[in-house]
């Protein structure tokens, strides 16, 4: 029986090959999960590891553009008091003293905001690398 097999095999080798080789590619094809260079972190990464590695960047920059609106209303307070003063007008004690702790609360609610993203951010990273991570 196995020198029928060899027989037949040999007689259609270039068929056999083709098969074996496409066989191989399936399991390759099927197996391995496709890694490119992350521009973020420069490792092999995963597309599911690339999209955290995308979306931690994605909730920095909104982190950051938050903070930028919160320093541009900080900046309109003490120009408008600032104006007042140039008019020659009279500054409320009260006003002043409470847009001055308005602005320490835009700060520290700002950083606090800032250190729960990137907290999150890091975990949702440690997350997608233990769970998506090495497959081979």
């Amino acid at each position: 029986m196995f020198e029928k097999i060899k027989e037949v095999i040999r007689h259609n080798l270039g068929l056999t090959w083709g098969g074996v080789l496409a066989i191989l590619l399936a399991i390759m094809l099927i197996g391995c999960e496709m890694e490119v260079m992350s521009p973020i972190s420069n490792t092999m990464v995963t597309e599911k590891q690339l999209a955290i590695e995308v979306s931690g960047v994605n909730s920095e920059v909104e982190l950051a553009k938050e903070k930028l609106v919160k320093l541009g209303m900080a900046r309109d307070k003490i120009a408008n008091v600032a104006i007042i003063l140039a008019e020659g007008g009279t500054l409320n004690p009260l006003l002043f003293v409470t847009s001055l702790l308005s602005l320490i609360g835009i700060g520290a609610v700002a950083d606090n905001r800032t250190k729960d993203k990137i907290i999150k951010t890091q975990a949702n990273l440690f997350k997608g690398v233990s769970s998506g991570g090495d497959t081979e």
